[in-house]
């Protein structure tokens, strides 16, 4: 999965999300939640002229008060991009168990799992890598980065993979 927001110039704010078919559970829990809130939102299907490649689901809201809430609230800034972002100056802040939080969604998000991938985030974005990697050592993990041909690669160690990723205490 993917997102990002922003600001328009005469249509206010922007928030959208994206994900395949394993992420469409959360993407609809996100927009009855948005929607409870009185944040209308979309969701779209787009498919692939590919018939091997999955459809992506995207949620879309256009509303400037989310996009204040959410830059506010959370101290993000619209202008990052995939190359530019970091960890949030407010999670190092954050207790244990909402540390692990922002990790599960990390990996939920950007990460995956495969026979031999014990759970790893594969980004363009070597620094925050470099800062996941910290975050995760705080919390007792082990990690390795790598180069790939599209970026990098964070990984744990084989040993932390059951089940989740970072277990609730």
């Amino acid at each position: 999965g993917d997102g990002n927001l922003g600001y328009r110039d005469k249509r206010g704010g922007y928030f959208s999300i994206c994900g395949g078919e394993l992420k469409l559970s959360n993407l609809s829990r996100i927009k009855t939640f948005l929607e409870a809130h009185s944040f209308p939102t979309t969701l779209k299907t787009t498919k692939h002229d590919n018939p091997n490649h999955a459809p992506v689901y995207y949620i879309n809201c256009y509303r400037l008060a989310l996009v204040d809430y959410l830059v506010k609230t959370y101290r993000l800034d619209p202008k990052v991009t995939a190359k530019t972002k970091r960890v949030p100056s407010t999670v190092w802040s954050m207790s244990r168990q909402d540390k692990v939080d922002f990790l599960q969604g990390m990996f939920d998000s950007d990460g995956s799992r495969g026979k031999s991938d014990f759970g790893s985030l594969h980004l363009c974005n070597l620094p925050l890598l470099q800062e996941m990697q910290l975050l995760q050592l705080e919390l007792g993990y082990e990690t390795y980065l790598t180069s790939t041909k599209q970026g990098y690669k964070l990984s744990l160690n084989k040993g932390y993979s059951q089940g989740r990723l970072y277990p609730r205490e």
